[in-house]
């Protein structure tokens, strides 16, 4: 537990958006194991998640934990077993980390179409604003 000033704090949350994280090789459990499906949804994966061959995600998820143990981690999987994923489930796996009191995002990604940077710089600026979750559905 991180501690200032005597005060004991609660462990530090960040989410790891990308294809998701095999809870099996980390120190500590995952808080969430999250995906996002075809219909957009925010689907829990408590059985699926260890199933994964491309583990781009899982060793974000190790160094985190290797640099930072007072971590939290979970898992917001919108990238499919190739690395392939769209811009409008990014939005959605941002918005649920908010949602979730997960305010830290590791965000190991890139973009093949030029014109997708500027969304999804929009998407982080807007949750960067207070009030931000009630705005997200006008975007």
């Amino acid at each position: 537990m991180l501690s200032e000033g005597g005060i004991v704090l609660d462990k530090v949350k960040i989410a790891v958006i990308d294809n998701g994280v095999v809870e099996k090789v980390l120190r500590q459990p995952l808080e969430y194991r999250v995906y996002i499906d075809d219909t957009n949804c925010c689907v829990i994966d408590n059985e699926h998640m260890d199933l994964l061959g491309f583990i781009h995600g899982t060793i974000c998820a190790m160094i985190i934990e290797n640099n930072f143990s007072e971590c939290m981690l979970s898992s917001v999987k919108i990238l499919n077993d190739d690395g392939i994923g769209k811009v409008d489930k990014l939005k959605i796996a941002l918005d649920w980390c908010y949602q979730n009191n997960i305010f830290l995002v590791n965000l190991s990604l890139g973009v093949t179409h030029f014109q997708d940077r500027t969304s999804i710089r929009d998407v982080i600026c807007l949750l960067y604003t207070s009030d931000a979750a009630d705005e997200l559905d006008g975007v």
